[in-house]
């Protein structure tokens, strides 16, 4: 996974609290994530006119650059990353769990900013007959994130991912979340930060029930079978429909899953043939290698557009995997593969 340079860590040492992790991780533009956002007037330019400013509208800017980051309702509270509340119930999670931050940075500018940090030791997953798993080493993590342009809630959630091959993903669905979500507004920032020690406790959960689901992927047989009804329900195919009738392009995205699931990275003896590998063969196309859509600048020459892609295209897929379509996909994926067992219990 390609992570620009100024998105990594800028300190020397572990960053193992939330306001450390403020100032070790940076934007693009090298400047901290514990910018904080103002809300300005929004007018609209008509000919003939001027200047008319749009009563329900608000313009949401980084106080640090005065760049704009997104255009919000009259509702919209921002959730500033050195709120108190927030803080605090960041100390609560590190004192509970004991984090140490791995990633961080922001997309378009500032509109959404995200934190990554790692709990503990990983989970070590075996079989029924106690045999080691090859990708069955799986770390503990979680995700904050703040959508500055009010595109998304205040979420704290639970992640994972696979140590051999990167695949990330994230175990319980957003109904299900057991970290906060909450809306920029006055009432749920009041409501949601009441309890620092019950948003620690449900990350605690969160680990537990991740555990527990993911051992029992890893000791489930799977056949060629149950992993064709799984991608259909994903890709929301009629069971009754012909392959033959189902579009060239969902059959080539078919096709690449079954291989991974086959000889994907991590894929052999110990788990070729279980739910777990199933998983992870749609973590490992969509976390790895999904298309995904960049506009190009002007003005790069042939040499130039290659190079830029490539980072652009990863960043953006990495984008899509903790907050768009991919994320979506993959929650679809494990509930699918889920439901599938119980249908053949």
């Amino acid at each position: 996974m390609f992570f620009p340079d100024s998105f990594k860590n800028t300190s020397d040492k572990p960053v193992k609290s939330y306001l450390e992790a403020l100032e070790a991780f940076r934007d693009e533009h090298n400047r901290p994530l514990g910018f904080n956002v103002a809300l300005a007037k929004s007018f609209a330019d008509i000919p003939g006119v001027g200047p008319v400013e749009v009563a329900d509208r608000k313009h949401v800017y980084r106080t640090d650059s005065n760049g704009v980051v997104g255009t919000v309702g009259n509702r919209f509270e921002p959730i500033q990353s050195n709120m108190p509340q927030l803080v605090q119930t960041m100390q609560a999670i590190e004192k509970a769990l004991g984090l140490e931050y791995y990633n961080g940075g922001t997309f378009g500018g500032g509109s959404r900013m995200y934190l990554q940090a790692r709990m503990g030791e990983p989970m070590r997953l075996k079989k029924n007959n106690g045999g080691e798993v090859t990708n069955g080493e799986v770390s503990r993590d979680f995700t904050l994130l703040n959508a500055n342009d009010g595109s998304l809630l205040l979420q704290i959630d639970g992640t994972n991912t696979t140590i051999v091959c990167a695949n990330t993903f994230a175990m319980a669905s957003r109904e299900a979340v057991q970290g906060l979500l909450c809306k920029h507004t006055s009432k749920c920032i009041e409501d949601s930060f009441r309890d620092p020690l019950a948003v620690a406790a449900g990350m605690v959960a969160y680990q537990e029930q991740a555990e527990q689901r993911i051992v029992k992927l890893v000791q489930t047989d799977f056949t060629d079978t149950m992993l064709d009804s799984v991608l259909r329900k994903v890709s929301g195919i009629k069971a009754d429909l012909p392959e033959s009738d189902v579009p060239t392009r969902t059959v080539n995205t078919w096709d690449n899953i079954r291989n991974k699931w086959q000889s994907g990275t991590g894929i052999d003896e110990t788990n070729r043939g279980t739910a777990w590998a199933a998983l992870n063969a749609f973590t490992e196309h969509l976390t790895h290698e999904a298309g995904v859509r960049v506009a190009t600048p002007k003005g790069l020459s042939d040499g130039q557009v290659e190079a830029w892609r490539a980072g652009a295209e990863d960043l953006a897929r990495f984008e899509s995997n903790l907050v768009g379509s991919a994320s979506n996909m993959k929650n679809k994926a494990l509930r699918a593969i889920e439901a599938v067992i119980d249908e053949t219990a």
